[in-house]
């Protein structure tokens, strides 16, 4: 009886770690796997006039994650 207890427990712990390995993996392709488009355009405050050639950059906490320019009106892709 007690070999089946220790048979039991150890098949239980096997379909534990493969249940936490495939959760993990789930996740980590929703967060890794997000993707997408910004674009924009960059105005004077006071005049409401396009701003060419600025740099934008995105950031992740301080690290720069990606960046781009605007064109000679003012857009970024």
């Amino acid at each position: 009886m007690n070999f089946m207890k220790t048979i039991l427990s150890i098949l239980l712990e096997d379909i534990k770690r493969k249940h936490l390995f495939i959760y993990l993996f789930l996740v980590s392709i929703g967060v890794f796997g997000q993707s997408g488009t910004v674009t924009g355009e960059i105005l004077d405050q006071n005049t409401q006039e396009p701003i060419p050639y600025v740099n934008v950059i995105i950031k992740s906490g301080e690290k720069i994650t990606t960046g781009g320019i605007t064109n000679d009106k003012g857009v970024f892709l």
